[in-house]
């Protein structure tokens, strides 16, 4: 099976006419409120949903699945960007442990101190690694000429809640602390994610504030969770069809809480923090695929940041599917998009650490 779906995917499939595409998957794009699927993406959308999903295989081959797949449709990393693996030890109220980052360098040598992203990878804390996003991290630090660190945190089931949000929180601040090692500007530090890893990128805002520590100057939210009880629409309109399913969120649900409970803490899902809380975050930039049931709750997240009075842009990729930034290498709408979303990025502002757009 992975044989034909890699068949299907390959380059010279996916360069056919639209209309030779929907002959292939068999029926035309998905429409929904005046969004069209972007043909390519359906294609994708059609194979991986043929194949077996993640959630019918043991853990560590899900894991393996899931690089396989990124691999399929993905870019390689940038050769012009330097990027090392280092291990850090972590000793916080959250336990003495040890985690991966991997610490990109952009080609320009000029204009030091850098600013510096702190990336976490998407993957539902069951699945995904630093090399799942390395293409996509090392094209952002070439692009923005700023550092990059991903960090490589502990996933679920074998570490549930709130263990990679307290590793996400952690290696914020250790980054934070010793960004000037790494050509950073400790001022300058803000956190990024997509996915799982958005949801983590905003759980660290929130808690650096709850904390009174050194919080981010910003946060870039691409198709975040942030919501785990799954209440929105689009956990149904697009809960069926597309590679990230209503049913996959469920077992990624499931392997990262302990109990029913943990949904309604705002460690878990940051969008149900109150506003006096939202009012003390920093400025966001927040991204959404019009065809991904997280698209809602990541359009209600920015929503609720701006009327709390927080610097907020939200950008809906309207033809795009979840996790398209896992697909820049073979699909040109996917490429646009993490384009896009690298030029609103780099048009923000941060003097003095502060990000204004």
């Amino acid at each position: 099976m992975l044989d034909s779906v890699k068949s299907l995917l390959s380059r010279s499939a996916l360069q056919l006419p639209p209309d030779m595409l929907s002959l292939l998957a068999g029926e035309k794009p998905y429409t929904w409120e005046g969004r069209l699927l972007d043909a390519q993406m359906h294609m994708v959308a059609k194979a991986y949903t043929a194949q077996a999903p993640l959630y019918s295989y043991p853990v560590e081959l899900a894991r393996k699945r899931y690089e396989t797949n990124i691999s399929t449709l993905d870019t390689k990393a940038r050769a012009s960007v330097s990027s090392r693996d280092r291990t850090i030890t972590l000793d916080t109220k959250a336990g003495h442990r040890s985690i991966g980052i991997r610490i990109y360098t952009p080609s320009n040598q000029g204009s030091y101190p850098k600013p510096v992203m702190v990336y976490y990878h998407g993957g539902g804390w069951t699945v995904g690694s630093v090399d799942s996003v390395d293409a996509l991290c090392s094209g952002f630090a070439e692009d923005l000429d700023h550092i990059v660190v991903s960090v490589d945190y502990r996933l679920a089931p074998e570490h549930k809640f709130p263990a990679p949000a307290d590793d996400a929180v952690d290696s914020f601040l250790w980054v934070q602390a010793n960004a000037a090692h790494y050509g950073g500007d400790c001022e300058r530090v803000y956190v990024a994610g997509d996915s799982a890893g958005g949801n983590l990128a905003a759980v660290v805002c929130q808690q650096t504030v709850l904390q009174q520590a050194p919080v981010p100057c910003a946060q870039v939210l691409i198709y975040p969770s942030t919501d785990l009880r799954m209440r929105t629409l689009s956990h149904h309109s697009c809960g069926e069809g597309l590679p990230l399913s209503k049913v996959m969120v469920q077992w990624f649900v499931g392997n990262y809480i302990r109990q029913e409970s943990d949904k309604t803490q705002i460690k878990v899902s940051p969008g149900l923090a109150d506003p006096t809380l939202l009012a003390q975050l920093p400025p966001a930039l927040v991204t959404t695929a019009g065809f991904d049931v997280l698209r809602d709750e990541g359009e209600a997240y920015a929503k609720m940041l701006a009327a709390a009075g927080v610097s907020v842009e939200h950008k809906e990729y309207s033809n795009t599917m979840h996790a398209y930034v896992s697909m820049v290498g073979t699909i040109p709408t996917a490429k646009a998009a993490v384009e896009d979303t690298t030029r609103r990025i780099a048009e923000l502002k941060l003097p003095s650490g502060k990000l204004v757009f």
